[in-house]
């Protein structure tokens, strides 16, 4: 037997129990070691695994929504992979295409861009094929705009640019319908053609109308005329129907400026009752022929002076009151202007006329709308309303409101704003308190004297029209003045140099602004350049005289170096004005 009392062998059982004890808990101890890794690893795995699940479940959501959106939406998708396959489509591009899901790869091959439609210049093919695939091999990611194709009556345009799809290089090919677009390119275009039309038409009719209406009232108040009274009737008959028609060449034109989105006004204080009383001068004649009378009725205690633009106000009252004897054929007309509470003026156009029916009083105030009945011939070009309604809401007003009762006669009005916002009165209000007011440019009112003869060669008259060199150079020799003529602007140039080379500079140059060879507008820059350069030692004040009247040609007038602005055609006593101002 094994003596475990022996001291050699006390020490030496105790030592193994003690080593086999530590062993025991080192392998417990790399036991749950091994088990916190193998639980650690599992649970990592877990949490990777709900993320990979969740990631997942994110992925198909957005593409489930992505489809949905693709589906509701009027625009045609593909997606194509980088060797052309098609990954994805929505279901409008099936009808956009006119093709199934089977033929879909292979329409997309056949679809070509419309003659003058491809926007893109990245191949020389004409094919959309070709440019997806020069997308897909240089992967540009901007949205760019290919070109329009095609398909049955549809014209699709074609977008496109490059993803990533299931991390895969991909293109996103978006098709839209774009029929919309080109039909209303189209109107815009037409609505170009039209007023280019309508603006040349107007311009064309204005010249010869300039020289009836100036040698007519030439006539008229010559003091040697010598003619009969009927003779003298048709002589004013002649006058007033020049004007009436230079009221619809105006309307046209406006019609013109609608179309361009250009009509405006230009307020200034005038005269209501001045106003009133020329249109009533004007109608008077047709007014008699047919018995008729016009009233005018003004407000005691509507200003002398009110602030509006003057010429569209006169163009409102003249159309208005033109319908009105169109249409009365007994009886009275009367226009009254009146004050109202909230500072605006007020007037009424009442007749005895014909009426108009409810149902057509809302058709009068469209373009090219007129009334109609069946015992009455239609008369007028239906614009008048139309652009008068619009004026009055230029002016400050709201609409024109009709009152009319079938063969009892019809009542129109309307109001407008005539004072200013920020009135003169209130200016001389602060400078006689003795406080300045930086805000607001100085008044000033000029001293010049417009009576003076004029009897210099002073004046250079440009046109290429003969009869206007006429009707011009007829004002100046009534008033005694002397006058130079050139045909364009290029004589014009020549003939501003020789003149200031003899020391006898010209003053003031009227300046037509449509001539051939060199208009208004290049001859008055280049006589502004010579003046800089030193080329010229005495620079005249030119004004443009031309029939175009638009905001844009008035502005180019001042751009080009013109000081002031006279529309064909201008009463004398406005043109010899317009130059003594500056001789």
């Amino acid at each position: 037997m094994v003596d475990f009392c022996s001291q050699e062998n006390y020490w030496y059982y105790r030592a193994t129990v003690f080593i086999w004890i530590i062993l025991g808990k080192a392998v417990n101890l790399y036991a749950i070691f091994l088990l916190i890794l193998i639980y650690c690893a599992f649970t990592n795995r877990s949490q990777i695994l709900r993320n990979c699940i969740s990631c997942q479940k994110e992925i198909t959501e957005s593409k489930n929504r992505f489809r949905a959106l693709s589906e509701i939406l009027n625009t045609g998708i593909i997606i194509m992979s980088e060797t052309t396959s098609i990954e994805y489509f929505s279901n409008r591009t099936l009808e956009l295409l006119s093709t199934t899901s089977e033929n879909l790869a292979s329409t997309i091959q056949t679809v070509e861009y419309c003659h003058n439609k491809k926007l893109s210049n990245f191949t020389s093919s004409n094919f959309l094929i070709a440019d997806i695939n020069y997308l897909l091999q240089n992967r540009i990611s901007e949205e760019i705009s290919l070109g329009i194709a095609l398909i049955g009556s549809l014209s699709l345009e074609c977008r496109a640019r490059c993803i990533l799809w299931e991390n895969k290089h991909s293109l996103f090919l978006s098709l839209v319908n774009a029929n919309e677009i080109i039909e209303l390119e189209n109107k815009i275009a037409n609505d170009k053609m039209k007023t280019l039309f309508l603006r040349s038409v107007s311009h064309e009719l204005r010249t010869p109308l300039n020289s009836i209406i100036c040698f007519t009232n030439e006539l008229l108040d010559s003091p040697t005329l010598v003619c009969s009274e009927e003779e003298h009737t048709k002589l004013g008959i002649i006058a007033v129907s020049s004007k009436l028609m230079l009221s619809m060449i105006n309307n046209l034109l406006d019609y013109s400026k609608i179309l361009s989105g250009a009509l405006s006004v230009q307020k200034s204080y005038c005269d209501i009752r001045e106003i009133i009383k020329n249109t009533h001068e004007l109608l008077e004649i047709q007014a008699k022929k047919k018995g008729l009378d016009i009233i005018c009725r003004i407000d005691p205690n509507l200003p002398t002076e009110i602030y509006t633009d003057p010429l569209r106000l006169s163009q409102i009252f003249l159309n208005l009151l033109s319908n009105a004897l169109k249409f009365t054929y007994k009886g009275a007309i009367e226009i009254c202007c009146v004050t109202t509470a909230k500072m605006m003026m007020k007037c009424y156009i009442e007749d005895s006329g014909v009426g108009i029916d409810n149902d057509i009083i809302q058709k009068i105030f469209t373009n090219f709308g007129s009334q109609h009945f069946p015992t009455i011939k239609k008369q007028g070009s239906g614009l008048g309303l139309y652009i008068s309604n619009l004026l009055v809401k230029q002016l400050g007003g709201k609409r024109i409101k009709v009152n009319s009762v079938p063969n009892k006669g019809s009542t129109f009005q309307f109001s407008i704003e005539i004072f200013e916002s920020n009135p003169i009165s209130e200016v001389c209000e602060v400078l006689r308190n003795g406080e300045k007011d930086d805000s607001r440019p100085e008044i000033v009112i000029s001293n010049q004297n417009y009576s003076k003869p004029l009897n210099s060669q002073e004046i250079l008259i440009v046109d290429d029209m003969e009869f206007n060199l006429e009707i011009l150079g007829s004002i100046f020799k009534k008033y005694g003045a002397g006058y130079e003529e050139a045909s364009n602007g290029k004589i014009a140039i020549e003939k501003v140099l020789a003149w200031d080379t003899k020391d006898q500079p010209f003053k003031v140059i009227i300046m037509d602004c449509d001539m051939p060879e060199m208009n208004g507008w290049e001859a008055s820059r280049a006589i502004d350049q010579m003046f800089r350069e030193g080329k010229l030692r005495n620079m005249p004040r030119i004004i443009g005289y031309t029939a175009y009247n638009s905001d844009e040609d008035v502005k180019l007038c001042f751009e080009s170096g013109m000081v002031g602005y006279l529309p064909k055609p201008s009463p004398p006593e406005k043109i010899i004005n317009s130059v003594r101002g500056y001789l």
